[in-house]
């Protein structure tokens, strides 16, 4: 994860203001989020306990983190610049309350789908908030924008070799071009 991070920072560098703002942001929160796992063994041990509690359905999350990854690898590589933004925020709005909602509904525990939505927000929050503002909610999604919606419905759940990381950093490439 550390060289991940590096690697988002150094990348950052090479960008035109707005999608160095945005990576920026990005990587803040991914920053903040290990620091404060690895910091304290409390934080590490809590961490460590309630993402045990998920083990029951860790493939059906792997394949919604998949999901996601592949949709935004599609927007970054078969969509319009303009036209990113908009499947990108629907596509991270719908991804995470599809996750949320397999959490509530299988594990049936407030707390931690409270505590795994505190995560992804720690992790990605301020670059959402900061470029989806208008993509809020999945209902907003569905009126506004459906085709975004049936895109990310209809990619795929399985890994096809890389992370989340690599289709958000061509997402900022394409900005920087």
């Amino acid at each position: 994860m550390k060289s991940a991070l590096k690697c988002v920072r150094s990348y950052s560098k090479c960008l035109k203001m707005f999608p160095k703002q945005m990576l920026t942001i990005f990587y803040n929160g991914l920053r903040k989020e290990v620091s404060s796992r690895c910091s304290s063994g409390t934080a590490r041990q809590t961490f460590f306990e309630q993402f045990r509690k998920l083990s029951p359905i860790k493939s059906q999350l792997d394949a919604s983190m998949h999901k996601l990854a592949n949709f935004f690898n599609y927007a970054t590589k078969s969509l319009k610049t303009d036209e990113q933004v908009e499947n990108i925020c629907c596509g991270y709005t719908v991804g995470v309350n599809s996750l949320l909602n397999k959490i509530k509904s299988t594990i049936k525990s407030k707390k931690l789908t409270d505590y795994v939505k505190q995560r992804i927000s720690n992790l990605f929050g301020e670059s959402v908030d900061f470029m989806c503002s208008q993509y809020t909610s999945v209902s907003v999604c569905q009126s506004r924008y459906p085709q975004a919606v049936s895109a990310f419905e209809q990619s795929s759940d399985r890994f096809e070799g890389f992370g989340i990381l690599k289709p958000l950093m061509k997402f900022a490439h394409n900005f920087a071009n």
